[in-house]
């Protein structure tokens, strides 16, 4: 179920069986957003002093690797499979068999912009070493 989140912040959570223990939760206060796995981590990311995405070295490679191109989304990597792994049951062969190689992806960056009736997209995945 879809629950309002109300306070210090504004917003809400989803909570599913498929989602694990904790609800995924999307709250805004002032200039911040954040979304994240649970109402206290994604309160703290409100906080005037908790790292914001432009002080992430992988957003910064991300908006530097589109180029002039305008960033529209950001994936951390290890952030992501983070969450993928607490969701995916741990018998799930195939995401069991992909996990080392997705281990690897620091970030994915989505852009997008638009000349002359022409889209253009740009996906970028950042792969360490």
């Amino acid at each position: 179920g879809v629950t309002a989140v109300n306070g210090t912040a504004s917003g809400f959570s989803i909570r599913s069986d498929e989602l694990g223990r904790n609800p995924v939760v999307v709250v805004a206060k002032g200039e911040r957003i954040a979304i994240g796995y649970g109402l206290e981590s994604s309160l703290a990311a409100l906080e005037e002093g908790s790292e914001t995405l432009a002080d992430s070295p992988a957003y910064g490679e991300a908006v530097a690797a589109l180029g002039g191109t305008p960033i529209a989304a950001f994936v951390d990597g290890p952030a992501a499979l983070k969450l993928a792994s607490a969701l995916v049951p741990p018998d799930e062969h195939g995401f069991q068999e992909a996990k080392p190689y997705l281990t690897k992806v620091d970030y994915l960056a989505l852009g997008s912009e638009a000349s002359d009736g022409l889209a253009t997209a740009k996906l970028i995945v950042g792969v360490g070493k």
